[in-house]
Parts: C-alpha cells; structure tokens; sequence
C-alpha cells in the first residue's frame, strides 16, 4: 500500500500570529496532484514525499503525520502558530508553489516533516534515514531551501533615529532581518511615523521592499513632542486540514506590526537676546549704543538660514525712584501688547534700534536712532530726556520673514529696567556769574553772584544704587578765590592777567586766596559779601593787595551731572584791584527802555558811562528769552548775544543803548550790559537780575469791538475842523526815542551787587 506524506494548505487568512480556526460547514475534497514526488522503501513498503494533494484553492498540500495513510477528505482548516519556522515554511510552500521538481518538492516536505511533524517524530526519523539513503542529494537541497527561507523571511526589525539639525530633522534607519540575522531581501514593509513629524514625501507613512540592506528613510517635525516609529512586514502562513491524515499547506499574508523606536521633535525655535549697553554713564549729547547677542532656549536649535530680526527701544527721562521698579513680559504676551502696557504706563521710546542675527551667540553693536528703521544717531540727553535711560528688545514674530515665522516659537521681549540695560546720562551744568565789582582797592570786600544751571532739580537726593551700579549723587561745589599779580611791583600786576581756562600752579605770582563749599543745586550763589556757606559759615572775601582776583566755580561731577569748572580766565568773573595812586576806572549805570511792552514790540537796553575812557572802549548788551516768574535769570536762550555798541574816547559821560528786539512769548527778560576796555578787560558789569534791567513782557491785548457808526451830526457855524496831535509830529526812530528817554528819566539806576 503506497502512503503519500502531504504538504498542508492554507484556508483562510490568518491576520494575527497564534492559533485560529475556520471550522468549515461540510467535508472539503482535494485531489491528486502533478506527480512530484520521491519514492523510497521503508519496511518493505514503497512510500513518496512532496506535494500529497491540491486543495480546493489550489495550494499545494503537504502530509503532517508519518504512518497514517492518506485521504482526499479534510473537515476544518486550522491555522497554525506563527514561527520562525512557519514563516520560512511559508515562504518555500508559496515561492515553490508552481514548481514541479519532485527533489526541490521533496526536499519542501521534508522540511515541513522535520519542524511540523504532527503524530510520531521518532518514526519520521527512520524513515526520513530511509528516504535519504535512497535519496541522498535531498538533504543538500532542503538545507539549500532552508537558508534560502531564513534570508526572505523576516522575523526581527530594529531602528536608529538620527538627528541632523537638533531635534528638527534628520533619519530613522530601520533594519528587518531573518532569522539568521542577516536582512532580508524582498519583504513588503510599511513605515509610519505617529505624531508631530513626516517623511521627505510629506506623509507619515513609507512602503516599499527590502533589499538586504538598511532602509534609511529622512523626517522633519511639523511640531513639538514625541514621535513613534511603527514598522510592520509581510509574511506567510500556513494552516493545517483535519482530516485522517492531516496536512499543511499555505495560508496567506499576513503583516508583523512593531513599534520600534520613540523619539523626541521640535520644529520651531525660540530666539532670545542678553544685552548689555555700552556705557553705564554717558554725557548728554553723546550716542546711546547696546551690544546685543542672539540666544534661544535651552534644547532648540536654530533653524539653518533664518535671519531673526530684532527691535529695540530706548526709553529717557527715567526718574531714579523708578529705578528697581521694573515691569517684565507676561506668559504668552505678545510683544505688541507688551510695548502698548508700557505705553500705558507712561513709557514712551524716545530712540530705537535694531539688528540681524543668523544663529545663536552672535552679538551686534547696535546704534539708538531717531526712528523706527532710521538712521539718524540719537543724541542722549535731547527734548529734556536726561536722569536715566535704559532699553527693552523684542523678537517680534509677526515681523519676521513668512519663510521664517512659521519657524518662531513665540516672541520674546526683554523686561523694561533691567540692570544691564540701564544707563544714567549726565547733563551738562552751566555757569553764569559775575563779579559785584570789577575793580577796586585794596580793602575792598569782593563778592561775586553764580547763577548755576543744568542740575536735576532733585540733586542732591539720589544716594546712589548699588543693584544698578550708580554712585550717590555728589552733593557741594567749590568756589574759589584766587589772586595773580607781582606783590613786590604792582606796576606789574597786568602782565600776570589771568589767561586760559585752567586755574595755574602756586608760585610767588599765583595764590589761592581761599576755597568754600555750595550746595550743588540750581539757583544763584552769592559768595562773599558775608554770605554763608554750605556750612552755614559767612563768607567775607577782602582784597589785601594789588592785582587781579578770580573767582572759580567747580563741581567734580557724578553718575547724573558732569564735572564743570567756570574759566580762570572769565572777564566777568574777576576783579581788578588798582595799585595806590591809580585813577579809578570808569562805571556803567543802566536802564531798559521801556520797563513793560507787549509781545511783538520792539524794546531795549541803555548803558549811561562815566569816567575818562581808553580809545577803542565799548560797551555789550545781552538779552535772555522771556522767562516766568521764579525762573532763574540766564536760564533761556539769548536772544542778543553780546551786541557791541563802541564809546566816545574824549566824553566823560555818554549813553549808549542796545539793538532794538522783540519777543515773541510773555515773561521777564533779563538784560547784562558791560564796560570793556580796548583790551577786552572788563571795567564795569552787573549781575543778572538788578534792578531796571528787566524788561516784562506781557501779552498783546485784545482789540476792543469796532464802535457802531454815527449819524453824521450838522455841522455848527463857525466851528473849526479837530485834528488829532499824532497827525501833526512824526515818529522818531527807536534808537533817537531811547535817546530822548533817557534824558527824561530821573530813575535810572546804578546796577546792585
């Protein structure tokens, strides 16, 4: 009796890997296939091995238990546990399908005996020894199929994910290998990435067939967080038929799915700044400059060929009580809505800047100017914006690039008054004085009156700010008196006429008479005269020889003013004391003409001299912008600069007056008038201020409404025509009515120290 072994076929699809049954409603019948098979002898009977039977849908069917003889007849069809070795079978029963070489199907059946042997393995064994020894080269073929199988089959997958520009980008490198660890060649496989990221091709998802090498396939994120790698093969399986000798035969594809590696994305980036301004104290006038270098946060990277631009804003003006107060972004504010809260706040840039950057850790040297994208240098210290200055930068992402903004996080905006940011710009102080008298004799007092300018009315008050690094503000000033001339020939005191405006070194000819401290603030210093100091202690200045004395301001400067030191060689800041038996110089007396005007209207300034006088003597008037009450004299603009009005050498007594001027604003306008000599030392002056040299201008007055016309009345007999005096003398000019002015006025006064 001849025994078929047979090889099993598949009935269903087997999806998921494990045992499962499709029972079947009724017997199914196989039938007999094309002859390719191998005869041997066991026992004295005559048996074959290959394909037993063709199943119903064509499948190759293969025998699974030795010793049972066979039938056409099967019930059920049973899938079979996924393994290595179902796998491979898998692989042979379909890829040899069609094939009807009876050793290559011999040497099939005798692998699925060696793994699936069903009923008696120890009896296959015998006879498979039967078979090979009639049979001997089907032992080199199955082994040949059998590693044929493993490098086809798959049955392990692995992966690497590589990053190229941070967490951005870059592979993942799957490998799908056999059982014997080689890759394979010829698998379907599907890769998919589930969550923020795709493949090159825009998608989540690649397929393709292995080729016995890596499969390295490129990602980009389209976010931020973490992504799986799900790789999922191809591979048969088989089943088994009941029935009274089972058999094998191919099932169908099934599909291994594997996550093989998470990783984390982040597409976009978030760029910062860290800047620092380039001075912490700068004068008025002077440039406002930042150094600001490009950061992002800590685990981003910045996205190759993105130009991040980023805006800055100086704000001036800045008391010190704001100093520590500070205001800081909010979580998620815009840096629009940022600048606007600061606005609201009362803080208004007053200069801007910007700058590029392409990567991280660059730094910029950066420039303040006037306008948002200009290039005019902000000048600190202008429109009054002094007391402290300090930046605020933002990355704006709605002004960036649209190839760059999809890659911008959020934007960025530094606080306002950050330390590293804040700069203190010191104004300048100015002085004005002059001397009561400009000459004198030995025993004379000498005084002088210093109106000084340019503090911060607060000065004085600050102490300092050690977290922002300011120093306290420098509370007094100095005035000192010296003295320059030849003690032993006072006919020589004119060569050692104070010239430059550095004090000298003390010798024989140079003496400091004496220094005394003043408050640094605005406002008007008389020092001598009996005067106290700072120290409450009065001050009484005596000229005890011959020469010129000088009075010098000098306030060493501090983190809010800077240093100032009048001239050594000021005119008006020094007195001439005349050697005994020298004539006495000539003085001034002076008067504005006329006291009260209207804007608008032309007014001015007359100096009466006495005195005999060198040829080539002469007279300056100044004039300052009207001021309100309360405001120190010399404090606006001059609207005359020293006009010079030249003297009659052989007249002992003369009035001159001033270029005519005109305001255009209410207030007080103060005037100076000076004597000079040919020389240009000055003789004669007053400080500003005195008595009859302020002009007060007030506001033209409203035109009263036109009066309503007259009838005409009759005209009486024998009465005479009425003319008004102003049609019969004409006007004078300005400078001839000064002239008749001052010789009717019985008020002039001689100026007041």
């Amino acid at each position: 009796m001849r025994r078929r072994i047979c090889r099993s076929l598949i009935a269903g699809v087997v999806v998921m890997m494990g045992l499962g049954s499709v029972g079947l409603a009724s017997a199914a019948t196989m039938h007999a296939p094309v002859d390719s098979q191998l005869w041997y002898t066991f026992d004295g009977e005559r048996y074959n091995i290959g394909v037993i039977a063709v199943a119903p849908n064509g499948r190759n069917a293969y025998c699974i238990e030795t010793g049972v003889p066979a039938s056409y007849e099967y019930g059920e069809a049973t899938a079979i546990k996924d393994s290595t070795a179902a796998r491979q079978v898998a692989y042979l029963a379909d890829a040899y399908q069609s094939n009807t070489d009876p050793t290559t199907q011999a040497a099939i059946a005798m692998l699925i005996h060696d793994h699936f042997e069903a009923l008696d393995k120890p009896l296959w064994q015998q006879r498979k020894a039967a078979f090979l020894k009639e049979h001997p080269t089907v032992q080199a073929r199955a082994d040949a199929l059998w590693k044929e199988a493993a490098g086809r089959v798959a049955t392990t997958t692995s992966a690497t994910v590589t990053y190229l520009e941070g967490k951005r980008s870059g592979y993942v490198d799957i490998e799908i290998t056999g059982s014997g660890g080689a890759k394979v060649t010829g698998v379907p496989y599907t890769v998919k990435l589930t969550g923020p990221a795709t493949f090159d091709n825009g998608r989540n998802t690649a397929s393709g067939k292995t080729a016995a090498k890596t499969i390295r396939l490129a990602w980009k994120a389209t976010d931020a967080g973490s992504v799986t790698t799900n790789v999922s093969y191809d591979h048969g399986t088989i089943e088994r038929l009941t029935s009274g000798q089972d058999y094998l035969r191919y099932g169908t594809s099934a599909s291994e799915k594997k996550d093989v590696v998470t990783f984390d994305v982040v597409k976009t980036f978030q760029p910062g700044l860290t800047t620092v301004v380039g001075g912490k104290v700068v004068d008025a006038g002077d440039e406002v400059t930042d150094r600001v270098t490009s950061t992002i946060a800590d685990g981003d990277t910045w996205k190759s060929g993105a130009t991040i631009k980023a805006d800055g804003y100086y704000f001036a003006g800045i008391k010190p009580k704001a100093l520590g107060q500070g205001i800081a972004p909010k979580t998620g504010e815009t840096s629009k809505d940022f600048l606007a809260r600061l606005k609201a706040a009362g803080y208004s840039p007053a200069a801007y800047g910007t700058a590029e950057f392409t990567g991280a850790g660059q730094s910029r040297e950066v420039r303040a100017v006037t306008a948002p994208d200009g290039d005019e240098p902000y000048r600190s210290g202008g429109n009054g914006h002094t007391g402290f200055g300090t930046w605020v930068w933002t990355v704006d992402r709605e002004r960036q690039d649209a190839s760059v903004r999809e890659w911008v996080r959020a934007d960025f905006s530094s606080a306002l008054m950050e330390q590293p940011e804040t700069l203190s710009v010191r104004t300048p102080a100015a002085v004005d004085s002059t001397a009561t008298e400009h000459t004198g004799v030995i025993g004379s007092e000498l005084s002088d009156q210093i109106t000084v300018t340019g503090f911060p009315d607060d000065h004085g008050e600050f102490k300092g700010s050690e977290e922002y690094g300011f120093g306290a503000d420098v509370e007094r000033a100095q005035v000192s008196v010296w003295w320059a001339g030849d003690a032993e020939n006072p006919g020589n005191n004119k060569q050692y006429k104070p010239s430059g405006a550095t004090v000298p070194k003390e010798d024989d000819h140079h003496r400091r008479i004496g220094t005394w401290e003043y408050p640094a603030k605005n406002g008007r210093i008389k020092v001598g005269g009996g005067v106290a100091d700072a120290d409450g202690k009065p001050v009484t200045i005596t000229a005890e020889r011959a020469g010129y004395y000088v009075f010098v301001y000098s306030f060493s400067g501090d983190d809010r003013v800077q240093a100032v030191t009048s001239a050594y060689d000021d005119a008006w800041e020094r007195v001439y004391i005349e050697p005994d038996g020298e004539r006495h110089s000539p003085n001034i007396t002076t008067a504005v003409i006329p006291p009260v005007t209207t804007v608008g209207k032309e007014f001015l300034d007359s100096a009466k001299v006495t005195g005999r006088l060198e040829s080539g003597s002469y007279v300056t008037f100044t004039a300052y912008e009207p001021v309100a009450d309360g405001v120190e004299p010399g404090t606006g603009s001059r609207i005359l600069d020293e006009a010079r009005v030249e003297l009659d050498a052989g007249k002992t007594a003369q009035t001159v007056v001033s270029p005519g001027v005109k305001a255009d604003k209410p207030g007080k306008v103060y005037w100076k008038a000076t004597l000079w000599s040919p020389e240009g030392e000055v003789i004669d002056s007053h400080p500003l201020g005195i008595d009859g040299e302020i002009t007060t201008v007030e506001e033209e007055p409203e035109e009263p409404a036109p009066e309503e016309p007259q009838e005409p009345q009759p005209e009486r007999p024998g009465s005479l025509p009425v003319t008004g005096v102003g049609q019969a003398i004409p006007l004078m000019g300005a400078g001839a009515a000064a002239l008749v002015t001052v010789g009717l006025m019985l008020a002039a006064i001689r100026r007041r120290s």
